[in-house]
């Protein structure tokens, strides 16, 4: 069995944060083009309807925030940063499995890096 030196460590909890930011980033760039443009004209066989998604866009843009944060905490190597971050990543695997139908690259890349942030979060407790 091998061993994990608090250097391998350091560097998966850093890469976790590092993706933190990228994806509250992301988040928070796809919550505003939401909000900008929130509703959609979808036509079907039965009709035509109007969809609004000024909440998916909210919640993408309040996400953003709370993962920017975290971020911040995870550099900091706060408990509640870690707790939280590991809490954010289930969630945006869940999110992301739902996105597939949508826009299945994206759907699928942002699958795989939350699960690479939540194995990096809980396999790597922060080492003093």
């Amino acid at each position: 069995m091998a061993t994990t030196t608090s250097e391998t460590q350091s560097g998966s909890v850093l890469f976790a944060t590092t993706l933190f930011f990228v994806l509250g980033a992301i988040n928070l760039i796809h919550g505003i083009a939401v909000l900008a443009n929130a509703e959609w004209i979808v036509f079907t066989p039965s009709g035509a309807w109007l969809l609004d998604f000024s909440t998916w866009g909210w919640v993408n843009l309040i996400l953003g925030l709370v993962q920017v944060v975290v971020g911040w905490g995870l550099m900091t190597r706060s408990e509640w940063a870690r707790v939280t971050g590991i809490v954010l990543a289930m969630f945006g695997c869940i999110i992301a499995i739902f996105t597939i139908p949508m826009y299945a690259t994206w759907g699928i890349l942002a699958f795989a890096l939350s699960l690479i942030v939540l194995y990096s979060l809980s396999a790597n407790p922060f080492v003093e």
